[in-house]
């Protein structure tokens, strides 16, 4: 059974982040471990910085049979708070997700058939005692589908 469009979308994300590589002129290497979904704490196995794919709440309506659909996705950025400067690591990886994500045709370096938008960056929440600090961007991905066929 193929991918629908929503994990089409999701995986299109992955593979953009997993770019992210020193070896590829980027500022960071958070591409060699791409997490899906949200990310509470970074162990001490884990990398100093990381990136994850975080879907939100999607908006959707009927069009005649079908539904249009709007798709946030928020990809984080991520750093260990014992880190020196832990901030400025947060601020290279956001700046290495809008260079690897944000390719001249808004489609995901051809991997969606549709073109993405960007919403805001904005810092995380820190919870007190939290032993990471992180940024995210919110994309979003307008999709059509059609009824029972996602």
């Amino acid at each position: 059974m193929p991918l629908s469009a929503r994990q089409t979308i999701l995986e299109a994300f992955k593979a953009c982040l997993q770019t992210i590589q020193r070896a590829n002129g980027y500022q960071s290497d958070v591409g060699l471990r791409v997490f899906m979904g949200e990310v509470l704490v970074l162990g001490e196995d884990d990398p100093d910085e990381i990136a994850a794919v975080v879907v939100q709440e999607d908006e959707v309506r009927f069009v005649g049979k079908k539904l249009a659909v709007r798709l946030p996705v928020q990809l984080q950025a991520q750093a260990k708070a014992t880190l020196d400067e832990p901030w400025a690591r947060v601020e290279a990886v956001i700046a290495d997700i809008k260079t690897a994500v944000e390719t001249e045709n808004r489609d995901l370096g051809g991997r969606v058939r549709w073109q993405i938008g960007r919403e805001s960056t904005r810092a995380m929440d820190r919870q007190e005692g939290s032993l990471i600090v992180g940024a995210s961007i919110t994309y979003v991905v307008p999709y059509g589908e059609a009824w029972g066929m996602p």
